[in-house]
């Protein structure tokens, strides 16, 4: 698809949770990376598959891409409205994180290397019999509620995993192998409510978004 115009829109994500040491091990589990040097990369490019494939759907091209690290003063600021004209005070902040670039260019990097030292005293995962249970259990119950949305002739979207459940959730590859989930059904990872594990969004026979929770057992 040839683009004629360029919309310029700069999106945010939160790694904290994700790059908890507690959570390290899920993670470079479920993206399938062996070092934690390559993690930070392959996080990156697992947002910009999500990304992309959501713009794709909707009709966008991206054109470039590239990650920056948010400075804490530019955090702070409360967007209440969202405005498309620059004003005085996000052009300034916007200066700001232009302006420190090549200070965090490598922030990432050696957080990556000090969540490394931490999780070094982590469990391997796999090793983990506790671990192995709740992910047994988790995958039964996501395959529980697969097999009920395919009986009701529903068309699976998205499955979002709760970052607390990320260091025993199936990985993507699982899910296509053992679970018959498409290559195409995208797999995110975000902060949600306490007690639930997954969230799986689908599209029912009457063509309306829906949604099956998956919670801890009580």
């Amino acid at each position: 698809m040839a683009s004629t115009h360029v919309l310029n829109i700069k999106i945010g994500f939160d790694l904290t949770e994700i790059l908890s040491p507690k959570n390290i091990p899920g993670v470079k589990a479920y993206l399938g990376v062996k070092s934690d040097n390559e993690l930070a990369s392959a996080i990156f490019q697992d947002k910009f598959n999500q990304i992309g494939k959501l713009l794709s759907q909707n009709g966008f091209n991206i054109i470039n891409a590239e990650v920056q690290e948010v400075a804490k003063s530019y955090r702070k600021q409360k967007e209440d409205t969202l405005d498309m004209r620059p004003t005085k005070s996000t052009a300034k902040a916007s200066d700001e994180v232009e302006n420190d670039d090549k200070k965090l260019a490598s922030s990432i990097d050696n957080n990556i290397q000090e969540k490394e030292h931490q999780s070094s005293r982590v469990k391997d995962a796999s090793n983990d019999k506790s671990l192995y249970r709740k992910k047994q259990d988790l995958f039964k119950k996501l395959k529980t509620e697969f097999e009920k949305i395919r009986k009701a002739k529903g068309n699976i979207e998205v499955i979002k995993y709760n970052s607390t459940a990320i260091s025993f959730a199936p990985s993507p590859v699982e899910l296509q192998h053992e679970a018959n989930i498409s290559e195409d059904v995208i797999i995110d990872v975000e902060e949600i409510d306490k007690g639930v594990l997954a969230i799986i969004s689908y599209i029912d026979k009457d063509q309306k978004m829906q949604t099956s929770i998956v919670k801890e057992e009580n």
